[in-house]
């Protein structure tokens, strides 16, 4: 059996992408660090989306909170600067887990993916491309990804997305006014000034094993 073989036995072992898992929902799985992880957002009874808010009320720049892929650095350089908003994501304690955090934008590209809420035409142009997923994603067509057929998240259901705009962890790089947001009607990934006000989620993430892209 090889690398990629076993990979796909321990793959097969986790739930279906929607279904409960480690404090949440499994939203996909991604490859950072040296290793596969599993992507989990917060369920909404527990208050793991938060009502539209402010990313921050400065315009510093946070070298931390640059990065695509990983929303738990972002959200630290967040909060150690004063964001409410991330203090609010650090302080979430759900389900024995205290480690949720703001979605990096390709983070947050995995939830709209998983969750569309609206059978609204998909925004195109260089949108949703997603290296760091396994496998990695391609970017929107008009009807890809269509509106989540997952019961939980249909509109109306009890984990279902507002189509709103959504915050990443994400800072625009030499832009420091600036952080990157998804829209939830249309999949459209852009950046906004950091005082707008828009909604956001907590996520987290389980390490499931090692990876290495070169294995035979």
């Amino acid at each position: 059996m090889n690398a990629f073989s076993e990979l796909n036995t321990v793959i097969g072992t986790l739930p279906a992408i929607g279904e409960r898992f480690d404090g949440g929902f499994l939203n996909g799985l991604y490859v950072h660090g040296g290793f596969l992880k599993a992507q989990i957002s917060a369920p909404k009874a527990e208050g793991g989306h938060h009502a539209p808010t402010v990313w921050h009320d400065s315009y510093e720049l946070l070298a931390d909170a640059c990065d695509f892929v990983d929303g738990a650095a972002g959200t630290k350089a967040m909060a150690a600067a004063g964001s409410k908003l991330a203090q609010w994501a650090i302080d979430l304690r759900i389900d024995g887990r205290d480690d949720w955090h703001l979605p990096a934008l390709q983070q947050l590209e995995r939830i709209y993916r998983m969750a569309k809420p609206t059978d609204e035409k998909n925004w195109q142009g260089n949108c949703g491309a997603n290296p760091s997923s396994w496998p990695p994603t391609n970017v929107y067509t008009a009807d890809l990804p269509p509106r989540t057929s997952l019961a939980l998240f249909l509109p109306g259901a009890s984990e279902a997305f507002e189509p709103v705009v959504m915050w990443s962890a994400t800072q625009l790089p030499g832009y420091p006014s600036f952080a990157y947001v998804q829209y939830f009607d249309d999949g459209y990934q852009y950046w906004s000034h950091k005082d707008n006000e828009f909604g956001a989620v907590a996520v987290r993430s389980s390490i499931i094993c090692p990876f290495d892209y070169f294995a035979g």
